[in-house]
């Protein structure tokens, strides 16, 4: 939760955070942009891991995390990517001592519509851009909120799964050790060692008059 001297609602949790010091200038604004921000509070609510925050002054919304350790103003990068979707853009590869340039045309939605919509991102983007501003900051700090979520799904549903392998490898190495012990203990037996055959004198005393015989 943001502390820096910006206030909430007076309850816990509340995602729209004001500054206290912008109490003249929040006065200032007029009655109409009080309440589009008290809608907005009530938009945002029940969105846990972002905050919507007028930090500086009456009209600069900013989105940020709920993480104290991430600065990061998810609006206004929303905003410039907003600001170049649709457009060429170029690069260039420096490789093998050549540099080669390439080109092409940025995405028409945003990656967070992307991520969340798959092939349904343009229709909702663009039922997103027919919103007025306080409702298209209080629905980017929900999606943010929804993909995070999502990310902490599938890490979850991986976590999870290498675990129940990790328990079924262990299940197999322990039904081994259990079928093998049944098997010993119902058919083992002692056998003798065998031992080395001596070697008979008389074929070596054999072998060796051969040997001699045969290099005359």
């Amino acid at each position: 939760m943001r502390i820096n001297n910006v206030q909430s609602n007076q309850n816990f949790g509340m995602a729209l955070k004001i500054n206290s010091k912008l109490y003249p200038e929040i006065e200032k604004s007029g009655l109409s942009h009080i309440k589009k921000l008290e809608n907005l509070g009530d938009d945002v609510k029940n969105v846990k891991m972002y905050d919507v925050c007028l930090e500086k002054d009456a009209y600069d919304l900013k989105i940020r995390s709920a993480n104290p350790n991430d600065n990061t103003d998810y609006l206004g990068n929303f905003r410039r990517e907003e600001s170049n979707l649709g457009k060429w853009h170029e690069f260039t590869c420096n490789s093998s001592g050549c540099e080669d340039t390439y080109g092409g045309y940025n995405p028409n939605e945003p990656q967070i519509f992307r991520t969340l919509y798959g092939k349904n991102a343009a229709d909702e983007y663009k039922k997103f851009k027919e919103f007025d501003m306080y409702k298209q900051i209080g629905e980017l700090s929900k999606l943010l909120e929804k993909r995070d979520k999502n990310n902490i799904a599938i890490r979850e549903a991986q976590k999870a799964k290498k675990a129940a392998e990790l328990e079924e490898a262990k299940a197999g190495e322990l039904r081994l050790k259990e079928a093998t012990n049944d098997l010993m203990d119902k058919y083992k037996a002692d056998f003798p060692e065998e031992q080395p055959i001596k070697e008979n004198l008389f074929r070596r005393i054999v072998d060796k008059f051969i040997g001699f015989v045969m290099q005359k």
